[in-house]
This record gives structure tokens, C-alpha cells and sequence, in this order.
């Protein structure tokens, strides 16, 4: 495996990335030991979902925690990390309001102690990367750490993810992109500003910093399109797949109940701006709009 192309799953919270981590899975890719069941990277998460850590940490400390993540996942973490470490673990402890008290220490201490443990099969995978929807609030400086990374940025519907109880990110990060999660006004309003934008800023990062290496998965299109999204993921990570594994990918992605949740709801909560930056993003939503005011 080459140590400086990770391929990198980000994009919103409850966006599809569970997915395309699945189908990653089944191609031999090297994700990191220390999953949950969404599949995410529990040492990126200990390390990099840090809001108020991201707002004052200098550039030598960005490197540092990187240079651990990497550490981690290709033969695990050695004693010179235990500082990085324990900089997660206290943010984890201290500011972490997801969890109860006990649950912190309990999650903080599992991935204290996997992250010391050497990665199964890692050396055998035909490449490597994780999935933490957060990476792409760091793509700066993930790609300055990894001239070859591949990024693979998920997105769903805008009007959908507006309607999610998953405001985690909105919560952690919203603050970035001049939106508080506690402001007034309609929490789906604040919460369709926060997909707009985030999506914008990281699709524009990655196109000027990756360039043919950026990878937009629009989770709409993988469910309607599977074979066709899952080929066009196959060709980007460089695995080639015969039309048997292609049928048997092409099963993973399953429209949940809450695709579409947003036709039933009242569009008055958003602008025209808004709405027209969704379909910009390349949601239609005209339709919907249609079938609102009747």
C-alpha cells in the first residue's frame, strides 16, 4: 500500500457514507479496525472531532495528530503518540456532550487502547483510507499530509438532511460557516443553510486541492443507479470488479424509509436562494415545490 493515498470517505452526518464505506469493505480496502457499526473510523473520530481543538490548534498540531492517525492504521500507535492521544481523550471527556459521563470513559478507553494494537490484514489490502464524515472539515490539511489521498465526498439530498435529527455536524462545525445551531428562526432553515454551505466549501477545497482525484457520491443517485454509481466508485479507487461482484455491490445500497421525508413537509420554511442551491448541488426539486402548493 502507498502510506501517502489513503482513500477518504467525508461528507454530511447520516448523508450515505455508511455505504460506500460497505462497498470499499468488500473491495479489500483497508477502513481501520477500530470501526462502529456506521463504519466510522473511531480514531479519526477521538482524534480530529475536536471543534474547539480545530479553532486554536497551530499548523505543527494538525501534522502531529496526522501523523499519529497514520501511525495507527498502517502498524499501530507507538509510545512518542501518547500525548496526541491523551489531547483526544481529554477533549472526548471533557467536551463531548453526545455521551453520559460514563459512556465517555468507557468509548475513550477502547480507543486508547486499540489505537496500540497492530492492524489485521492491513499489509495484504489492495489500498487503504477510513470513514469519518468529519474528514472534510480537515481537507486541507489531509491533502498538504497526503500528496496522493482520494477523496470521496457523499451527499444527500439537501432538503432530506434539513429535515435529519442528525445535527451533530451543525452542532460541532456550523459556527464555520457563520450558522449556530441554537440561533432562531426554523431549526430545518439553519439546518439546510449548514448543508449548503458545507457542502460548497468542501467541494471547492476538493477541486482545487485534488483535482481528478475528488469523488462526488450523490447517495440519491446510488440508490436509483446502483450498478452504474458503484462501477464509476470501483474505477476511481482503482479496483477492477467482474460483473458477478458488480451485482453482488450493486445489493448494498437500500433506499431507507426517510428518502423523500422532505415532500411532506412545508417548503415555506425555505428560500428561493436556498432552494436553488440544492438544485445547484444537483438535487431536483422542482417537483417537490410543485407538489407543496398544491
Amino acid at each position: 500500500m502507498d502510506a501517502d493515498a489513503p482513500i477518504v470517505i467525508g461528507g454530511g452526518g447520516g448523508s450515505g457514507t455508511r455505504v460506500v464505506a460497505a462497498v470499499l469493505l468488500r473491495l479489500g480496502i483497508h477502513l481501520g479496525n477500530d470501526r462502529n457499526s456506521a463504519e466510522d473510523n473511531l480514531l479519526f473520530t477521538l482524534l480530529f472531532k475536536r471543534p474547539r481543538w480545530f479553532a486554536r490548534a497551530e499548523l505543527r498540531e494538525f501534522d502531529r495528530a496526522i501523523a499519529t492517525f497514520k501511525r495507527g492504521m498502517l502498524r499501530g500507535c507507538s509510545p512518542g503518540d501518547v500525548p496526541v492521544l491523551l489531547g483526544g481523550a481529554r477533549d472526548m471527556l471533557l467536551h463531548n456532550d453526545e455521551y453520559t459521563v460514563p459512556r465517555r470513559v468507557l468509548w475513550t478507553l477502547r480507543r486508547l487502547r486499540a489505537a496500540f494494537r497492530r492492524p489485521r490484514h492491513a499489509g495484504q489490502a489492495p489500498g487503504w483510507g477510513w470513514k469519518e464524515p468529519n474528514s472534510h472539515i480537515y481537507l486541507e490539511h489531509l491533502a498538504r499530509r497526503f500528496p496522493r489521498m482520494r477523496y470521496i465526498h457523499v451527499m444527500r439530498h439537501g432538503l432530506d438532511m434539513a429535515y435529519s435529527a442528525n445535527q451533530a455536524q451543525l452542532r460541532n462545525w456550523g459556527s464555520l460557516y457563520g450558522i449556530e445551531h441554537d440561533s432562531g428562526g426554523s431549526p430545518a432553515a439553519r439546518a439546510l443553510q449548514f448543508w449548503i454551505r458545507s457542502n460548497q466549501v468542501a467541494m471547492r477545497k476538493a477541486e482545487q486541492l485534488l483535482g481528478a482525484r475528488f469523488l462526488v457520491v450523490r447517495f440519491d443517485d446510488l440508490c436509483d443507479r446502483p450498478r452504474a454509481e458503484i462501477r464509476r466508485l470501483c474505477d476511481f479507487v482503482g479496483v477492477t470488479v467482474n460483473e458477478e461482484e458488480l451485482d453482488r455491490l450493486a445489493a448494498l445500497p437500500q433506499p431507507p424509509a426517510s428518502r423523500g421525508r422532505y415532500r411532506d413537509r412545508d417548503l415555506a420554511n425555505f428560500d428561493d436562494a436556498s432552494i436553488a442551491a440544492v438544485e445547484a448541488l444537483g438535487f431536483p426539486v422542482a417537483q417537490a415545490r410543485r407538489e407543496a402548493a398544491a
